[in-house]
This record gives structure tokens, sequence and C-alpha cells, in this order.
């Protein structure tokens, strides 16, 4: 894995045990990633800002953004189909 990729996980991990634990993602960085390539700890710290600078207008895109279905008709149509056929085998 490269080191920026490295890096972008580390944000993705923080920003999520952040919003989970109502804590900063800043903060729970400084006290997990202290061992790292500065390269990545740099890099990570520069994305976890970017996000809690823009968390309100992020929030709000995805909050106005269509869904999306991670099925294709034809999954959904044979989902449904399995799932009738269960329902009435155990009735």
């Amino acid at each position: 894995m490269s080191t920026r990729s490295k890096a972008r996980k580390a944000a993705l991990d923080l920003l999520y045990e952040g919003d989970i634990r109502k804590a900063s993602a800043s903060a729970l960085m400084l006290q997990r990633i202290t061992d790292v390539e500065y390269v990545i700890r740099d890099f990570t710290k520069e994305l976890i800002d970017g996000v809690e600078a823009n968390r309100r207008k992020i929030d709000e895109l995805i909050s106005t953004a269509p869904t999306v279905s991670l099925y294709t008709k034809d999954e959904t149509t044979e989902a449904k189909r399995a799932y009738k056929f269960s329902s009435k085998q155990y009735k």
C-alpha cells in the first residue's frame, strides 16, 4: 500500500471513530499516530482538517444526494423473489 493510501485509510478510520465517539478526529490522531512516518502523519492531518473544516457542506451534499441502489434491477428482482419464496416456506 502506498504512503498516501495509508494516510487516506488512517484519516478515514479516525474520522469514523471521531463520528462514532462524538470526538474530534484531530484529537484522536494526536493520540494514535505518533510513531508513523511524518509523510503519513502530515497528509492524514491535512485530510482530517479538510473534512472537519468542510463538514457542514459535506453533510449537506450527502443529505441531498440521490439514493442509489447497490443492486441492479435484475439483482433486486431476484432478491425479492427469494424473499417471497422463503416467506412462504416458513409460514
